[in-house]
């Protein structure tokens, strides 16, 4: 669930819970498990990225609302000293 909102696939998120459940068998060879931990720090980083993304878009829509709270202020203290 927490993938989601990441933009994730269905794919990617079965792909990570199927390599976290692989790395918790203690079966699981030392040539696998370095494999599956290339998997998850993969993963990792692509969170990262995407955090970033989210973070930087969350900025621009926070000043383009800032900009439009202080054009509708001007334009409403511009009608008031019209009429």
């Amino acid at each position: 669930m927490q993938m989601k909102p990441l933009d994730f696939s269905l794919e990617e998120m079965r792909d990570l819970l199927e390599t976290l459940d692989q790395l918790d068998v203690p079966a699981t060879g030392t040539e696998e498990r370095e494999h599956l931990l290339g998997r998850l720090a993969m993963y990792q980083s692509a969170v990262e990225e995407r955090r970033v993304s989210l973070r930087t878009q969350l900025q621009l829509a926070e000043g383009f609302a800032d900009g439009l709270r202080r054009e509708v202020a001007r334009q409403r203290r511009a009608t008031s000293t019209t009429h």
